[in-house]
């Protein structure tokens, strides 16, 4: 029988190349010199084991990771807009330090995906898609929301998110996005 932290280990793992994918496309290019999504999706980690126990089963696992997602790079956006204009001139990796002392699998996981060519050639093609269709593959492929829910988040009706949705699906399938298999 599996280990409570075996079992969220490899729900993790089977979910980390979308959770990176979504990072990225999440961060918008003006804050990625403060929030990093390798450090983002490292951050989660280290989250989900802390709360893992109080983790309802009978709620969406992905829903919840997204949900501890969601909070980390709202911290990380909070964070690299307070510290660009107290530490002007610092790299990078000094500006905004979400994690301190990662734990190893967090590291591994977030250096083996930041490698990946599934994940970088997915976020390469969503990130050639319009803001609403961007906006839609995060929202419905990759949240994994109802059309209805991304709808109102992206300010359109629901009719006009399920097509657009449609379309996007249409589109995977024709081309190299259906190998990509984060969604």
């Amino acid at each position: 029988m599996q280990s409570d932290r075996e079992e969220l280990q490899e729900r993790y793992e089977e979910l980390a190349p979308t959770l990176l994918a979504w990072a990225h496309l999440r961060i918008s290019p003006s804050m990625r010199c403060h929030v990093d999504a390798e450090d983002v999706i490292q951050e989660v980690w280290l989250r989900a084991v802390a709360r893992y126990d109080s983790y309802d089963h009978r709620r969406s696992f992905r829903s919840w990771v997204f949900g501890i997602a969601k909070r980390v790079l709202l911290e990380g956006f909070r964070a690299g807009r307070r510290r660009r204009f107290v530490e002007p001139g610092r790299g990078p990796s000094t500006r905004l330090r979400i994690l301190e002392g990662c734990a190893d699998h967090a590291t591994r996981i977030s250096q083996r995906l930041a490698r990946s060519e599934t994940v970088q050639r997915f976020v390469r093609m969503a990130d050639a898609l319009s803001p609403e269709d961007r906006k839609t593959l995060v929202y419905c492929g990759l949240e994994q929301l109802t059309c209805a829910e991304a709808a109102t988040r992206i300010g359109v009706s629901e009719e006009a998110t399920i097509k657009r949705w449609q379309r996007l699906r249409a589109r995977m399938r024709e081309s190299a996005w259906v190998r990509c298999a984060l969604i």
